[in-house]
């Protein structure tokens, strides 16, 4: 069993600047998403921008000590991805933050501005929302086989695939209460967000057509429906007997 520690100033922002519910954690997240491309925006017209100067800028927008690393995300992952980096002695101190860069200035170029912006968002959706940090580390340290939850992830969740009841009852068979709880919530929690991030106005037409095309309503519903049962069925058992 993977046993991962969280860096709390690394990896999230303050309380007193991530207080609120979840709808404003979300709209605050969208304006510094905001404010992170007016002032990259800026740098565009001399060229393709360097991923050291896009990383000091998104720094720069959370004004805190939250590490970054910008990475090339050709031959890795498909498009931009923003998420935890785990340290040799297991302890997520930061982001790594996946962008294709341009093969030929090696740098990132303007017209993939939705790639990068989308990409920006995840992360600073993830520096104002510490519960799903923790959710996050309680499944990877929670004892779930990561080769079985990527795929499942890869096969159900992500992209155009989609989820049945049937497929999520499966991969749920046979864990913990508190381990399908954890699953539930960060797979609702990663749907809710693309849910958001197609509302962007800058991505909105886009990202309007990924969410049907993606199923991304239908499989929260699904995943709603098993986390509501799973929390009852819980509650059920710690009444007491008549």
């Amino acid at each position: 069993m993977l046993k991962i520690t969280l860096n709390h100033a690394k990896t999230h922002l303050p309380l007193k600047k991530a207080a609120g519910s979840y709808e404003q954690r979300l709209q605050k997240a969208v304006e510094l998403n905001e404010k992170f491309y007016a002032a990259l925006k800026k740098q565009f017209p001399s060229g393709d921008v360097p991923p050291r100067t896009f990383g000091k800028i998104l720094k720069e927008t959370t004004n805190s000590p939250i590490k970054i690393d910008i990475i090339d995300s050709n031959n890795i992952v498909k498009g931009g991805k923003a998420g935890l980096s785990i340290s040799e002695n297991m302890e997520a101190n930061g982001y790594s933050v996946f962008l294709p860069f341009s093969r030929f200035s090696g740098k990132i170029s303007m017209a993939n501005y939705r790639t990068f912006l989308k990409t920006s968002q995840q992360f600073f959706d993830q520096i104002l929302n510490p519960k799903y940090l923790k959710r996050q580390i309680a499944v990877l340290s929670g004892g779930s086989n990561f080769q079985e939850l990527s795929e499942f992830y890869i096969k159900n969740i992500e992209g155009n695939t989609v989820l049945t009841k049937k497929a999520l009852n499966q991969y749920l068979k046979g864990k913990s209460a508190k381990e399908k709880i954890n699953l539930l919530q960060n797979f609702r929690y990663i749907l809710k967000i693309q849910e958001h991030e197609s509302k962007m106005d800058i991505l909105a037409e886009k990202g309007s057509k990924n969410l049907q095309e993606n199923h991304v309503p239908e499989k929260i519903k699904i995943i709603e429906e098993t986390l509501a049962k799973t929390i009852s069925q819980e509650r059920a058992k710690l009444k007491p007997k008549a």
